[in-house]
């Protein structure tokens, strides 16, 4: 073809499809009925009671954690005492400071030192409620040497 074959010809119309009619909505199945349960999960008689702990039975819990976390301290100074004896220290701070310099990558160097001071007030609050703040104490006989 060359091009004055092409300079008469017009183009034809384009061939448009003809629209498909839309199919009628079919009819679904009634839905399944909801499950009756012998519990019903939300009662409709009002608020729930507020639970109420004696005080001993809190200090007995408070004591299990205590013995718990003192125990899992225990074995985890023995297990470093055993596969690194007489660097436990070394290994235990190192690994402290492996989580401290992630910390500072992941998330920055300010919002760490924020995180880190955070830790330590709550240790020392921790320390207080137990009667042995140490970490008050130190911060109190740095400031009366430097006053």
């Amino acid at each position: 073809m060359s091009v004055e074959d092409l300079a008469g010809k017009v183009p034809e119309e384009p061939v448009v499809p003809e629209p498909v009619p839309a199919s009628e909505p079919q009819p679904t199945s009634d839905p399944e009925p909801a499950p009756t349960y012998a519990y019903d999960p939300m009662p409709s008689a009002g608020p729930a009671p507020e639970p109420t702990y004696e005080p001993a039975d809190a200090q007995e819990r408070v004591e299990s954690v205590r013995r718990g976390l003192h125990d899992a301290a225990g074995r985890a100074a023995d297990w470093l005492n055993e596969w690194f004896p007489g660097h436990g220290n070394t290994v235990l701070f190192g690994i402290l400071g492996l989580a401290l310099a992630m910390l500072v990558f992941k998330i920055g160097i300010w919002r760490s030192i924020v995180v880190t001071v955070l830790v330590i007030c709550g240790v020392a609050f921790g320390q207080y409620l137990d009667g042995d703040p140490k970490i008050l104490r130190f911060i109190r006989d740095l400031l009366d040497k430097k006053g």
